[in-house]
């Protein structure tokens, strides 16, 4: 499983507050398993309606288009299918790949029980076409093989545990063997959702046996012993948490060095939250420099030096950070620390030229999302200009269903681009409306939030240059 995999399943938090250290290492945040109901059986919630809609609306206008020659293949066989599927799909045309998916139907259906079609599915599901997966997997059901079913069970799972659906994920593995009906690494994978969502239901003694059902000989071995790991920390187990970091580290895949930064980050998080400081900044001295973890280690460095006291080494690892790409909560944090260390070392000039600098720094951060969602809110529906707007990666991050959203969004607006019926071009643009109507409200949370983080900041070096001010 590569890095981009790992995100689905875990999460972890290194939150910083005033000019101290706080830290909540490894949490892992997933939405609860409802173990108590049966799938299906809870109410509808507005945006499973809307999700229903969408569906019925991209299935229409993919059934009325599968008679045209819009999506024909140039071979009519599953391994041009997938071919040019798969092109599509790279070339970010969702309308393409699911429509020659829609339109070529009946070469799936000869081709039910082949071992490529599961790659198929998963583009598919890919492109958030929900409904035209199903129809696959109802007729593997009826035609397929025991293996054929489970795979397609399996590509369900895995995209709803991407989606943080967890309910839905746990339903489809219910429906068939982890063990015996689909190959060994994809049952480990399996495991790890299950035990991800019996994590969030805080059923931590539960997820435990799931992660250790994973054996040294999997290629997601690494990454149950991380879960494992997490769910160590969260209970209070550091020394658990350290040893089976360590095994993690060890068993990582050679080809997949962003898990060992992952890992490495971890650690030394954890290390800092037991007071393990020396031990600490070795851990994130580990971690490349080119990794996506980077920011996050030289952060730590900074925090385990401030608290040894070596104020010199916390300034120099502060500095570099503020470097780095601006965008970067990592790199925020380091405008108030710096300034906070020059106050440990008495350079009260100094740190009033930080703290002068952080309060700009934030001020200019807090007008630029005040400024962004006045954008939000004046936008014309009718020209939808937000969605060119360029959200910061931690908050398509933080929020994967703007990302869903976004995508949903493209899909529709291409879709138009086709010879469709009066009736059905109207039923795409209503259903456009609602789900942009959905998008700017999402977005709009997610700035918001964005921006109280930095008005938080903001205050904090006030007030630290106020209290300089009276010390002095």
């Amino acid at each position: 499983m590569k890095t981009q995999q790992i995100r689905l399943y875990t999460s972890s938090i290194f939150a910083l507050t005033q000019a101290s250290t706080l830290l909540r290492a490894g949490v892992i945040i997933l939405l609860a398993m409802t173990a108590a109901t049966s799938y299906g059986a809870t109410q509808t919630t507005p945006a499973q309606q809307l999700n229903e809609d969408y569906q019925k609306t991209i299935a229409s206008a993919y059934h009325e288009l599968a008679n045209t020659s819009a999506f024909k293949v140039s071979s009519p066989d599953l391994t041009t299918l997938i071919s040019e599927v798969n092109s599509a799909d790279k070339n970010n045309n969702p309308d393409r790949a699911v429509g020659l998916a829609a339109a070529n139907m009946d070469i799936i259906q000869k081709n039910i029980n082949a071992k490529e079609l599961p790659e198929l599915s998963r583009i598919i599901l890919k492109n958030h076409a929900t409904s035209l997966a199903k129809e696959i997997l109802e007729y593997s059901k009826k035609n397929g093989d025991r293996y054929t079913q489970a795979k397609q069970q399996f590509e369900f799972a895995k995209y709803y545990a991407s989606q943080s659906q967890w309910d839905d994920a746990i339903a489809h593995l219910k429906t068939f063997d982890l063990t015996n009906d689909v190959p060994p690494q994809d049952g480990d994978e399996a495991y790890i959702i299950v035990g991800a969502a019996l994590q969030g239901k805080k059923k931590h003694r539960d997820a435990l046996q799931y992660y250790k059902k994973i054996k040294p000989d999997s290629a997601h071995y690494a990454i149950a012993q991380l879960n494992l790991a997490l769910v160590y920390i969260r209970q209070d187990w550091w020394t658990d948490a350290q040893i089976t970091l360590e095994d993690a580290i060890k068993a990582a895949p050679k080809d997949d060095i962003e898990i060992v930064n992952r890992l490495y980050t971890i650690m030394g998080f954890s290390q800092l939250q037991q007071g393990f400081y020396r031990n600490a900044r070795d851990s994130f001295r580990h971690v490349k420099i080119n990794s996506e973890y980077s920011n996050r280690a030289l952060l730590g460095i900074g925090m385990s030096a401030l608290n040894q006291e070596d104020y010199a080494g916390a300034i120099n690892a502060f500095q570099k950070l503020k470097t780095q790409d601006g965008n970067d909560m990592s790199v925020a944090q380091s405008y108030l620390l710096e300034a906070f260390t020059l106050t440990k070392t008495k350079q009260n000039d100094n740190a009033t030229e930080k703290y002068n600098e952080a309060i700009s720094y934030y001020g200019n951060k807090t007008n630029y999302y005040d400024n962004l969602l006045k954008t939000i809110k004046e936008n014309n529906p009718s020209s939808p200009s937000v969605l060119n707007i360029k959200l910061d990666e931690d908050i398509i991050k933080e929020h994967a269903d703007i990302k869903t959203l976004a995508e949903e969004l493209n899909s529709l607006t291409k879709l138009q681009s086709y010879p469709l019926s009066k009736n059905t071009l109207q039923q795409s643009a209503v259903m456009y409306s609602r789900l942009y109507k959905v998008y700017l409200d999402s977005i709009t949370e997610a700035v918001t939030k964005k921006q109280f983080v930095f008005n938080s900041y903001l205050n904090q070096s006030n007030f630290g240059l106020t209290r300089l001010y009276d010390n002095q």
